[in-house]
């Protein structure tokens, strides 16, 4: 089977930038040493890190060379959500001519199989967006509101895991679709939920931001806090 996997053409020599730069060797970093520790000399370990967890324990598990078909899933995954989303947004129409165009884009194409943290992104924003388009069955006998608000807390953490610049993609999908649905409610058991959709999140950024604290770096380090070289500031 890892014979089969490392020919596979999801398998072959890195090719995107930030894969090359830094995503693989923190995935090997932490099947190897097995540590979240930030390291102050290079600012791309205070990354969230969430998919390289992942990606490690693939690794671990399938051996060296499962991590690109892992990307792999997940990008396809990504394009499915948008095609589902696109048809859910703007109709049938839409949502055939979405995956093409989708396939036909340069940037797409070429990220496709490569390890990246945006496949995973748009995988979850697409997701928590389809939650919160879905209308519910007014027949139905449950509640779906603070369902589908945790849901879209749990799925906004998830993305923050990976990626903490997820928080601006997130966030219009709070204001547009997820605030309207607490103040159509007004009940405890939304508002309820709506608190815990805002502090999921947070729980799960809090390992990646308290960790570089802990360095005694900035917790948004290195996209805040980042200083410049003596000379140059």
């Amino acid at each position: 089977t890892q014979s089969m996997t490392r020919n596979s053409s999801a398998v072959r020599p890195p090719t995107g930038a930030d894969e090359l730069q830094y995503h693989l060797r923190l995935t090997e970093t932490l099947g190897g040493a097995g540590g979240l520790a930030v390291d102050v000399e290079d600012p791309v370990s205070s990354f969230a890190r969430g998919l390289h967890v992942l990606l490690a324990l693939s690794r671990s598990v399938g051996g060296p060379g499962t991590e690109r078909p892992l990307a792999l899933l997940l990008g396809l995954l990504a394009l499915l959500g948008g095609q589902r989303l696109a048809h859910r947004a703007a109709g049938p129409v839409a949502g055939c001519l979405a995956m093409p165009l989708l396939l036909g884009a340069t940037t797409v194409s070429r990220s496709l199989g490569t390890i990246s943290t945006d496949a995973p992104l748009g995988l979850f924003l697409a997701s928590a967006l389809l939650v919160l388009l879905n209308d519910p069955d007014p027949a139905a006998r449950v509640d779906s509101t603070p369902r589908r608000l945790l849901t879209l807390g749990l799925l906004a953490g998830t993305a923050l895991s990976i990626k903490t610049t997820a928080a601006l993609f997130f966030a219009p999908a709070y204001l547009v679709l997820g605030l309207p649905l607490l103040l159509r409610e007004r009940r405890p058991a939304v508002w309820a939920a709506g608190v815990a959709a805002v502090a999921l999140p947070v729980l799960f950024a809090a390992p990646w931001l308290g960790s570089n604290a802990a360095a005694g770096l900035h917790p948004l380090y290195p996209l805040l806090g980042l200083s410049a070289p003596e000379g140059l500031d």
